[in-house]
């Protein structure tokens, strides 16, 4: 498993895109990481998280699922500020597939895509002017997180490959928290070892959403683009978030 994974017991899926390759440099480590829900998350792994200097969680969850699952995590004793963004999931029509696949996944990232432009300028304009490091995640920290993060090392110059691999590395982290998140097989109306084999998140997802992206709506950038997600922001996010090679 990566190292860039965190290992939290209560928190599935915590891992930082510090480090990975983007145009002219990497990620600055310890100012982004992406995360599951944070609904079963003890003490001791909030105080792990304050220790990375996250002071800001972004919950992609709907009201809905954070009603769900308790109301808004109580994060003030630790110094870290909740902020919600919600991200629609699943569509009905998933909900209703028995055993999903590749390109399931692939129009249900569209879907998320399709939402995520409420979302993605409000989130960069956060992370580029944060105070401390941000963490954003969803139930999983695979799907919605999984989309938002590709929008997120695309508009930092990382290559499609990173993106995918970045995607893959969800899978290896969910396998740990299988027999934890039974309450999430039982909320989906499906069998424990069918959820997890959703958590396998296969990089064929991450190549084919951005093989329709390009087809579709003319890449990544175009669709940044028109959310709102304009050079300035950009460069911003860089200047906040890029360590450069040096020349």
């Amino acid at each position: 498993m990566s190292a860039r994974h965190l290992h939290l017991a209560s928190i599935p899926n915590v891992r930082t895109i510090g480090g990975l390759a983007v145009r002219g440099g990497r990620v600055r480590e310890g100012a982004v990481y992406r995360s599951g829900s944070l609904r079963d998350a003890t003490g001791d792994d909030l105080r792990r998280l304050a220790e990375r200097g996250v002071t800001t969680f972004v919950d992609l969850r709907m009201p809905d699922e954070i009603d769900a699952g308790g109301g808004p995590p109580r994060l003030e004793p630790f110094g870290i500020r909740w902020v919600s963004m919600p991200l629609s999931g699943m569509t009905e029509a998933f909900r209703q597939i028995a055993r999903p696949e590749v390109n399931d996944y692939v129009a249900s990232s569209l879907h998320i895509l399709d939402g995520a432009v409420a979302v993605v300028p409000a989130l960069f304009a956060l992370l580029s002017d944060a105070p401390g490091a941000v963490a954003y995640g969803c139930t999983l920290g695979k799907d919605r997180t999984g989309v938002v993060s590709a929008l997120l090392l695309a508009a930092l110059g990382a290559d499609a490959g990173v993106l995918c691999d970045d995607y893959a590395e969800s899978a290896c982290c969910l396998a740990r928290h299988g027999e934890k998140l039974a309450w999430l097989a039982a909320e989906k109306g499906v069998a424990v070892d069918e959820l997890l084999r959703r958590m396998r998140a296969d990089p064929a997802v991450m190549r084919g959403f951005l093989a329709r992206v390009d087809g579709e709506r003319g890449g990544v950038d175009i669709c940044l683009r028109d959310a709102g997600v304009d050079a300035p922001l950009v460069e911003r996010l860089r200047a906040r978030l890029v360590v450069e090679d040096p020349c």
